[in-house]
């Protein structure tokens, strides 16, 4: 709750009251002018300077503490404020009944607070008061008392409204906090599908399907405002690791080389795990030449790692690479990449191939 924005409502209205009570007064000075001209004296005094130079001095009081103490309990200043107002007016206007009714202001002012302790405050400030006001022998004059226990007993019933009002803004409060809570534990479910559903689990890197979204994506731009590779990297006698050291071993391995690859890629290129062993890479915004020196520093890195689960023994990788040009579609831009693993494969491992003009 922005509380200061509150409190600057209250004080304005507060402000208005004053404004509304010296109106108010102007207009009975005329009527006394009019209708009783001997009257215009005390009239002019007792019920219009005094008691709004009082008013002014009480909520200019309050303004000044507004604009310039930080305390969270200014709140009570603004009920005690709402108070004094009440007893002003009533105090010098003591024939006037309706003007008990100010009472209230003081209960409105702590219905803004959502705080029942504070309601409460106001309601006893409200009857104290009413009660102090007793001791004045025009108002012991101007009221019954009869019509004193029907005033506690409104104050009473503005009070048990206060709480009615309070408890339902809790209630109403509450069930919106539920709703934000359900709307953001829905956004988190979302977030965690949807990185389940792109990222690999045991690597961290996107997954086959996402290679394949991201890449078709890519593939519908423009060519002369894109240069585009792709290259397949595998790991080298995976299956004689799995075989040898055990699968958890492997995994140790695959996830190793998942970050040295992912490490030393550009923030424009892409890389996933696309299937047991193998990786495919996406490599976007550089020259061929650029790309391959790349990766074969990717697999000079990884030829150089021993790894301590395989007895300080390393680990290689070789490489297809290949292209996008005019015409040449994802399957073939698959196919060819991967005729170039199967070449590196063949040819010795532990080595890239791939040439810019190679068919």
């Amino acid at each position: 709750m922005n509380q200061p924005t509150w409190n600057r409502m209250i004080l304005n209205g507060y402000w208005t009251v004053v404004w509304l009570y010296l109106l108010a007064a102007l207009l009975g000075l005329v009527f006394a002018i009019v209708q009783s001209p001997w009257w215009v004296g005390f009239y002019l005094y007792h019920r219009m300077l005094i008691p709004t130079a009082v008013l002014i001095g009480i909520v200019g009081a309050l303004e000044i503490a507004f604009r310039t103490v930080k305390s969270p309990r200014l709140d009570i200043w603004f009920i005690l404020t709402a108070t004094a107002i009440a007893f002003t007016v009533v105090f010098y206007n003591p024939n006037l009944h309706g003007m008990y009714a100010m009472f209230a202001l003081s209960t409105l002012t702590s219905i803004m607070y959502f705080d029942r302790k504070r309601a409460l405050l106001s309601c006893l400030l409200s009857i104290g008061a009413l009660l102090v006001l007793q001791a004045s022998p025009e108002h012991q004059a101007s009221m019954t008392v009869y019509e004193i226990i029907a005033m506690i007993a409104m104050l009473i019933g503005a009070y048990l409204l206060g709480v009615g009002i309070i408890l339902r803004g809790d209630q109403l409060r509450n069930q919106l906090k539920k709703a934000m809570e359900s709307e953001r534990d829905l956004l988190v479910d979302n977030i965690m599908y949807d990185t389940i559903t792109k990222l690999d689990a045991l690597t961290s890197l996107y997954n086959h399907k996402t290679f394949h979204e991201y890449l078709d994506s890519l593939l519908k731009l423009d060519l002369t405002s894109l240069r585009l590779q792709v290259a397949l990297i595998d790991i080298d006698n995976f299956k004689m690791i799995n075989d040898t050291y055990g699968h958890w071993v492997g995994d140790i391995v695959l996830k190793r080389i998942a970050l040295m690859i992912r490490e030393h890629l550009t923030p424009n290129d892409f890389v996933a795990r696309y299937g047991g062993e193998e990786f495919a890479v996406i490599l976007t915004d550089a020259e061929f030449d650029t790309s391959w020196a790349t990766l074969d520093r990717i697999r000079e890195l990884i030829a150089a790692e021993k790894f301590e689960e395989l007895g300080d023994h390393t680990v290689t990788v070789s490489i297809g690479l290949v292209q996008r040009e005019p015409g040449l579609c994802k399957e073939d831009l698959f196919k060819t990449a991967d005729a170039r693993l199967y070449e590196a494969k063949r040819t010795g491992k532990n080595r890239v191939v791939g040439t810019l003009h190679e068919s």
